[in-house]
């Protein structure tokens, strides 16, 4: 335990541990000179120095917001080198050609629920990336690829595809799609590039996963053979 004769000094030293002590020192009546302590730690509370003693006590690092103050907004959203340009307009490309995908799948899907979850993602999902990566273009002042039609005159015969084999062609396009993002995640150099695929990845993980219980339920996903060392 800390000795009455201590200075201030000492007990703002730095010492987590003396300090805390000090501060029971305070609530002593026998402490005679703790008001002269107060002119101190005027702007010390004991909550903010009870919780720096805990922190220190269990080695967990103080977090300083270092980072927010060594980089600054126009670091996070600086220029982008051509690999960036070429992910950006790939990106949008592909989401035209899920919504034409996506167009087909629901012209000739018998099965109302999978529709549903179809359009649910596409509306969720992929047109809000859509426009987020046509305003990342506007803003680099790229080149937008040509749009595909809103919607398509197909033929309404229901039975020129299954809905299992709609299913496995979606499937298919998630995946794709998951590599695709991993890929920007790895060419970005651009902070706010790199943020948002990154977000964008975990969006299509909940889509996929999503994907993969329905396909469970429906009986649409094959279970490869049992693996038997003879």
């Amino acid at each position: 335990m800390l000795q009455l004769g201590i200075t201030a000094d000492l007990v703002m030293s730095g010492n987590y541990q003396a300090l805390y002590e000090f501060l029971q020192l305070c609530l002593c009546v026998r402490a005679k000179w703790c008001n002269k302590m107060n002119i101190y730690i005027k702007h010390v509370t004991v909550y903010d120095i009870g919780l720096r003693y805990l922190n220190h006590a269990r080695g967990e690092r103080m977090k300083l917001g270092l980072l927010d103050k060594i980089i600054k907004q126009e670091d996070i959203d600086s220029g982008i080198h051509s690999g960036e340009s070429y992910i950006i307009w790939t990106q949008i490309v592909a989401r035209y050609d899920t919504l034409e995908l996506v167009d087909v799948i629901l012209n000739f899907s018998n099965d109302l629920d999978f529709k549903l979850l179809v359009k649910r993602g596409i509306d969720k999902v992929i047109k809000p990336q859509l426009n987020q990566l046509i305003e990342k273009a506007k803003y680099y002042r790229l080149p937008l690829p040509p749009r595909p039609p809103e919607s398509q005159n197909l033929s309404s015969n229901m039975e020129t595809f299954r809905d299992e084999f709609l299913y496995k062609l979606l499937m298919d396009g998630s995946q794709t799609g998951l590599d695709v993002h991993l890929k920007a995640i790895k060419i970005c150099i651009n902070d706010a590039l790199r943020d948002m695929f990154m977000e964008f990845i975990l969006q299509e993980m909940k889509l996929y996963d999503e994907l993969i219980k329905y396909g469970k339920v429906k009986g649409w996903l094959e279970n490869a053979p049992i693996y038997k060392n003879n």
